[in-house]
């Protein structure tokens, strides 16, 4: 058969041939696109880390000072510090993690004891930047508690600590999960004002903070689309209650529970059923 002009017979091959050439240069663009976000997200996990062990060797100027009077070399003093964030690290995780598991079980006196415990070693270490990041943790053992005014409290003055140090990098997330809590005490105002300061610096990377602002608007203003929007980012995440907490604010409480009960969350199952039983 003779072709009309301009047209072309091409055999089965070639076609498959040049939709794989097509796939891949689409694929190669998508492989450099992530790569440069993930070399984006390694510099801004770098700088917070910096800034923060910045802050807390701001605040021992004077002890490290007084090491390096007394004879000790900068060596000395590197090797110090170090050795003692190690142990200080460890310590600190393991009574974090005993303290959220008692929390999860429903053990709230256990769990604020070991808070309490932990909170002690770093008020005498002088860490007040750790103690107020570590708020999180008390404040998230009051809510399961069912207790949103102590949580709000004890967040509301992280907050006013972590301002004072000038620690703009966290104050986002902080002022997001305030804002959660705000929600649960039922003052809607105050949450939707802190829920936008905490849009305002929230970056792009930082999606703990992106997903609880969202959540927490939300609530605040009844926006189910932004509650999709917080469902959509935390399924990206590996984090059980971060899904849980967006599911329950888009109104889908049996995902919340089931994603609360794969981490064992028993008293965050607990609180959710009474959540969905006051909605409902």
């Amino acid at each position: 058969a003779v072709l009309p002009e301009g047209a072309e017979a091409v055999t089965q091959a070639t076609v498959v041939s040049e939709a794989q050439d097509q796939i891949s240069t689409g694929l190669g663009f998508l492989r450099t696109a992530f790569l440069v976000f993930a070399f984006v997200s390694l510099f801004v996990g770098a700088f917070i880390i910096f800034n923060t062990f910045a802050i807390i060797l701001a605040q021992r100027t004077r002890e490290l000072a007084l090491f390096r009077a007394l004879g000790a070399s900068g060596r000395q003093v590197m090797t110090s510090v170090l050795v003692e964030a190690l142990v200080i690290g460890v310590v600190s995780s393991v009574i974090g993690v005993l303290a959220g598991l008692r929390a999860m079980q429903g053990d709230f006196d256990e769990a604020r004891q070991l808070h309490e415990e932990a909170r002690e070693i770093w008020q005498e270490l002088g860490h007040r930047f750790r103690i107020a990041m570590r708020s999180l943790m008390a404040a998230d053992i009051e809510l399961l508690a069912g207790r949103p005014a102590e949580a709000t409290r004890v967040l509301q003055w992280a907050h006013g600590e972590l301002t004072a140090m000038g620690a703009q990098s966290v104050i986002p997330p902080i002022s997001a999960f305030l804002a959660d809590a705000l929600c649960e005490e039922g003052e809607f105002e105050e949450a939707e004002r802190f829920a936008r300061l905490a849009k305002g610096g929230a970056t792009a990377v930082d999606v703990v903070a992106q997903v609880m602002w969202r959540i927490a608007l939300a609530r605040a203003t009844a926006d189910t689309g932004l509650a999709r929007e917080a469902v959509a980012l935390a399924e990206r995440t590996d984090s059980p209650d971060l899904k849980a907490r967006a599911y329950a604010a888009a109104g889908d409480f049996q995902a919340a529970r089931l994603a609360y009960e794969s981490k064992a969350n028993v008293a965050a199952a607990s609180r959710l059923l009474a959540r969905q039983t006051a909605s409902s």
